[in-house]
């Protein structure tokens, strides 16, 4: 069940009635049957086993982590994870010797036979995963109780909003909202409604154009090159974006119409200067995941410390002490791109590439220091902003390559054909050889502008938060902070409607295509 189908808007309309006719407790029990029937149609009976199994792991562990003394607290923390990283590691990991092997072949021109392992994970694995053992670490760290309630827990193990494509949203930030009574709000009907549609319009009006594109170019590496290649990676990008932005838009505007806040994603992730913003912004749930439970644990262990009085000895006082923190970047970050599959694609494209990005600009940092001080240059000059925000744009779009790509091979061919003098693209002939026709293509740049107006809208109340309104930016919606006014809000609401109604690209048979991440 895809979150465009009439079936989840169904089960959205059908929960949404239940849930407000009951009171406290019960109004959980809507939320879980809704999700367990929502697992049942999406990913069936074998993912339901699996995310009741991981979830009861948890539960327990908690509970009896709290009753334990330090000893043996460990011991069933250690034993927890490894059942929480087993199963992921068994349904996700299990070709990922034979996808290097291949991998390693490729790079070196030789033939190499591999037959993939042919096993189901459970829907949502990914994220669900991640959840599990978030909440494990923070009882055994003491940073929250153990949950007492199964079934509050299990809603939020099993929710049918972040099941399939996040947010990893984290106990201790969802159990006082699970614990209330949640009152029908006509706000948070207008609220959820405004970013529901929102989300809708960027995947069905403008990912799925972008779609077109991507695909027809991508899927011919031997007729189309140069200028086309350049111009599939830059609306890949885009069509990345839109599509998983789309989805997120959508699962926390049906959360508001539940009265929950789920945990946002993305911040305007263009609008960033560097490799690091960018990821500060884009999927930021899943990044301080990592940063949390992996990256600042791992900078204060002993290892890490002696590695940091190493480094300071070998290159000196300031540059040594980076050296704790280039390697924590490194882990980090392989980690973070196998999380999104067991290839070497998703490893450089998602994880070491950018690795390597933040990497330099700790080292050239001083570099850049003396470059600011030499030229008087302003940092927050217009155009050098913009030359920054395109640089880091270029710099992603790279690492999307690898990210689209099937294999390493399929990679470089697409970089080595993007230097192939081609401008095919920029005559008439060849562009709309591409499939598009005019109206979609005046959709797609419409809605394109619309989306960098309300972006840049969004990017201004972030701007304003960040003097001192940190509070207040958390409890604005995505609609107040776009328009104040309900009534206005209500207007651009309505106007989404029609665009999505009117103007959606819908694929062949009237199914629009599964979100990208769905597949993590």
């Amino acid at each position: 069940m895809s979150y465009t189908s009439y079936g989840f808007l169904m089960l959205v309309l059908i929960s949404l009635l239940l849930y407000y006719s009951f009171r406290g407790r019960f109004q959980n029990l809507v939320l879980l049957f809704a999700s367990i029937l929502f697992i049942l149609w999406a990913g069936g009976l074998s993912s339901l086993f699996f995310i009741a199994l991981s979830a009861a792991i948890s539960f327990l562990a908690g509970i009896a982590m709290d009753r334990a003394q330090a000893g043996r607290k460990k011991a069933v923390y250690v034993l927890a994870m490894l059942a929480q990283g087993g199963m992921l590691a068994v349904f996700k990991y299990l070709n990922f010797p034979g996808y290097t092997m291949l991998a390693l072949h490729e790079l070196r021109g030789l033939e190499y036979e591999f037959t993939a392992m042919e096993l189901a994970a459970p829907l949502g694995i990914s994220f669900y995963a991640l959840m599990q053992m978030g909440y494990l670490t923070d009882v055994y760290w003491g940073r929250i109780p153990h949950a007492s309630s199964p079934v509050s827990y299990g809603v939020f193990s099993s929710l049918f909003l972040h099941i399939i494509q996040g947010p990893i949203d984290r106990y201790g930030q969802l159990a006082g909202p699970l614990s209330e009574r949640r009152r029908f709000q006509a706000e948070n009907l207008l609220n959820g409604l405004t970013r529901l549609l929102w989300g809708l319009f960027k995947k069905l009006v403008l990912s799925e154009r972008l779609a077109v594109f991507v695909n027809g170019i991508y899927g011919d590496l031997e007729v189309y090159n140069g200028s086309y290649l350049v111009f599939a990676a830059i609306c890949y990008s885009l069509q990345l974006y839109t599509d998983f932005s789309g989805c997120m838009d959508m699962v926390l505007g049906t959360g508001e119409l539940f009265g929950i806040r789920l945990t946002e994603n993305f911040k305007q992730p263009f609008f960033s200067r560097s490799d690091a913003e960018f990821w500060r912004r884009w999927h930021i749930s899943l990044g301080n995941w990592f940063r949390d439970y992996l990256m600042y644990p791992l900078l204060r262990t002993e290892a890490f410390k002696r590695l940091g009085k190493f480094g300071k000895k070998l290159f000196g006082k300031k540059q040594g002490k980076k050296l704790p923190l280039c390697v924590g970047l490194f882990i980090v970050w392989f980690l973070l791109g196998l999380w999104h599959g067991g290839m070497w694609t998703f490893i450089i494209g998602s994880g070491l590439l950018h690795c390597t990005y933040m990497i330099l600009a700790e080292i050239f940092e001083p570099a850049f220091q003396r470059f600011y001080k030499a030229t008087g240059l302003d940092r927050e000059n217009r155009i050098w902003r913009a030359f920054q925000m395109l640089r880091t744009f270029v710099l992603v779009s790279a690492g999307f390559v690898f990210f689209r790509s099937d294999s390493l091979t399929m990679a470089f061919q697409i970089f080595r054909g993007m230097g192939t003098p081609n401008g095919g693209l920029f005559t008439a002939e060849g562009f709309w050889e591409l499939g598009m026709a005019p109206a979609d293509l005046w959709v797609l740049v419409l809605g394109l502008l619309l989306l960098f107006a309300v972006s840049r809208k969004l990017e201004q109340t972030e701007e304003i938060a960040s003097v001192g309104m940190e509070e207040g930016r958390d409890q604005a919606s995505f609609g107040e902070r776009l328009l104040a006014v309900p009534l206005h809000r209500a207007v651009f609401a309505t106007a989404l409607f029609l665009m999505v109604v009117l103007w959606g690209f819908y694929g062949q048979g009237y199914d629009a295509a599964s979100f990208i991440y769905s597949r993590f």
